[in-house]
Order: C-alpha cells, then structure tokens, then sequence
C-alpha cells in the first residue's frame, strides 16, 4: 500500500510541474519536457521509467525519477543564461537502488548554434556507496565505486516537427572495491523525437560499454529505448 501511495504522488507532483515547467521560456529552451515516460528492455526483462519536474522559480528546479525496477532519484539544479547566449546547470542529485546509494554532483551546458541546431555538454561525479543493510557487503563495501562520467552532444530540430540528437559518452571508474569494470568506458546513442502539440514520442538507440540502469553494473552492450514526453 505504501509503494501504491508513494507512486501516485509522484504521478500527481508530475503533473503539477508540468503546467509550471511550461511557463518558464528558459527551461522551455534548453530542456527536455519535465514529464516523461520511457520502456527499455534488458536482456529478457522489460523496464518502465517515469520522471518529472518541479520549478521553483526561473533558476532553480527540483526533479525525481523512479522506474519499474525500484531505482528512485531525487535532485535539485540551479541553472541560467550566461551572456545570454548559453544555458549553464549545477545539479545535486541522490539516487536510492535495492543495494547502493547513488550521490552525484553535475554540471550542465548548451549553445545554441541557430534556430534549430545546439550543442552541449554534460559532466558529473558520482560516489556509490553500499547499503549498510545488505548483509556482510556494507563493511567491506562490495558495490563502491566512483565514477566520473563525460557526455558532449548535439540535437538538430527539422521544421519543428522532428528533433534528431546524439550524444558521446566517456566514462573514467576512478575507484572500485572489486574491479570488475574496466577503468574507460565509451558509449554513444542517437534519438529520434517527433515533436507533437501534446505528446512527444521518441526513439532511442544506444551502444558501447555503459550502465542501462543505475543499479546494472557497466557492460558492452546495444540498446533501444521507447518512449514519450508529455507537453502541457
């Protein structure tokens, strides 16, 4: 019962912050509608994601995620235009799985380069720390690892209708307890968005060494992601 009511208030906080979201022209800019729902496949399981997002003002935002897994996140970012020209966000987030807990600290830029064409760029340090509750693993901290993770990216929107970006990944583990990632992983994804007045569907295919999910250790692997954004 308690999962139940944990769900639907995040559904219903979701909601609220997508009309808000949409009063806000430089978030509206930069980034991704705050209310999205995604589906992704792992080995034979299937997965589902929702996240959204709240602004308390025209600076500061505060966003959750939780999906079919368990894996809940929760995160504050402070953002604005420098020189008016880019957009930059620091962000804190704390992500919770069934053995870790997930602290990360990022930061976050784009340039316009046109009407239709930005790029950007996105760099984070994550420290993941072993539950204590899990048995015999807390003490010798069995999932520690600190990861320093790198993305630069570029999105071209085609007469407003249609959104094709892709993305660059290179991920540096910089401390594990048990070594079994290698130190560099490299990953890249490309996605297709149809931009609609209300519903945004996309498509999203990834490959290379990289985590699907916050709990999933890093492998090499190719992946394809559906999903769609809410527009309000």
């Amino acid at each position: 019962m308690k999962n139940i009511t944990t769900f639907i208030l995040f559904i219903l906080s979701s909601l609220v912050s997508a009309h808000i979201f949409a009063q806000t022209p430089a978030a509206e800019k930069y980034r991704e509608p705050d209310l999205r729902f995604s589906t992704y496949k792992i080995a034979d399981d299937y997965y589902a994601s929702f996240s959204g997002t709240v602004n308390v003002n025209e600076n500061i935002s505060i966003d959750a995620t939780l999906d079919s897994s368990g894996y809940l996140e929760i995160g504050a970012a402070y953002g604005d235009l420098v020189f008016d020209i880019a957009y930059a966000e620091g962000y804190l987030n704390y992500g919770r799985t069934d053995t870790t807990d997930i602290y990360t600290v990022g930061m976050f830029a784009g340039l316009p380069l046109g009407e239709d064409l930005m790029v950007f760029a996105n760099t984070a340090y994550d420290w993941r720390r072993t539950q204590d509750n899990i048995a015999g693993a807390g003490n010798w901290g069995l999932f520690d690892e600190e990861e320093w993770k790198n993305t630069l990216g570029l999105s071209y929107t085609i007469q407003q209708w249609v959104t094709l970006s892709s993305t660059y990944n290179v991920d540096y583990l910089t401390a594990s307890a048990n070594q079994v990632d290698n130190n560099i992983a490299t990953s890249w994804d490309a996605t297709m968005t149809f931009n609609t007045p209300w519903l945004s569907p996309y498509i999203k295919y990834s490959k290379g060494n990289y985590r699907v999910t916050p709990e999933q250790q890093r492998k090499s692997q190719d992946n394809v992601e559906v999903g769609f954004n809410f527009n309000f």
